[in-house]
């Protein structure tokens, strides 16, 4: 592809399968340049759009890849390898609640569902935490406090702590 590019330096497709080939070759850094080219010359790929993205997050420049997954959205707005993506991405970028609900839109036919399905039991437990969090802030000797500890523990197997802190949530 790199000799093709010296006669076809404006062919889109040749920048995308040199950056497909850099990035099956896990080297993110040569992938982006190549998938980024191929994006300027026809921003209609949506497959250079994803895989830009995807390198982008592989080397932890989750803005950046959030705004090249989106392009790749735009373009094929049903692309369960895109939400999957964006999903993981915005769970980088600490955006929990808009990552379930863009895992969500993965469907359950799809070969990412599992992935998506990961990470959405990761996107709940820690939206769940989060709030748990601020009810325990707001009254830290609530009921509801001492309820959701309890459910807490008996989550992680916990049942002694569970008991004690539903005895506590009764009172």
């Amino acid at each position: 592809y790199v000799t093709s590019l010296k006669d076809h330096s404006d062919s889109a497709e040749i920048w995308q399968r040199l950056g497909l080939v850099y990035y099956l070759d896990n080297r993110y850094e040569q992938a982006a340049p190549a998938l980024q080219r191929a994006t300027e010359l026809n921003p209609s790929l949506w497959g250079a759009n994803l895989f830009l993205g995807i390198s982008e997050y592989r080397m932890a420049q989750f803005v950046r890849a959030q705004e090249s997954v989106q392009a790749a959205l735009k373009v094929n707005p049903d692309l369960p390898e895109g939400h999957l993506w964006m999903g993981s991405i915005l769970m980088a970028l600490g955006q929990r609640e808009a990552a379930t609900a863009e895992l969500e839109k993965v469907p359950s036919v799809s070969s990412v569902a599992m992935d998506a399905d990961y990470l959405l039991v990761q996107g709940y437990r820690s939206v769940a935490e989060d709030y748990y969090r601020k009810i325990q802030q707001s009254n830290v000797n609530s009921y509801r406090a001492h309820q959701l500890a309890a459910e807490s523990f008996a989550w992680d197997g916990k049942f002694q702590n569970a008991i004690l802190e539903y005895r506590k949530a009764l009172q």
